[in-house]
């Protein structure tokens, strides 16, 4: 299974890097204004990088604001059978 983790923050950064390192096939997506010591690939909008890489992956893991992922999806979902599955994870872990 292909998963993205997409996170704003340096917190979420952190839980990325964790999620990556216990799941194969994870590739990470950082808010630019993330420390540039955290690895992954850089993104300037969350919408667009949604938009981007929707179909491109079988689950998305946002480590984000719950109104902000729903925004940055709403124009993308189409039908839950070829979706990919989506989780929302708080910045600090917890839910």
């Amino acid at each position: 299974m292909k998963l993205a983790v997409i996170s704003l923050s340096d917190e979420g950064a952190r839980i990325a890097n964790q999620l990556q390192q216990g799941l194969a096939d994870t590739d990470i997506f950082l808010h630019e204004k993330v420390a540039a010591s955290f690895g992954g690939r850089r993104f300037k909008s969350i919408i667009m990088l949604t938009r981007k890489i929707f179909n491109q992956y079988d689950g998305l893991v946002y480590v984000a604001p719950c109104g902000v992922v729903v925004r940055a999806l709403a124009k993308n979902i189409r039908d839950k059978r070829t979706d990919p599955g989506v989780v929302v994870v708080d910045a600090s872990g917890r839910f």
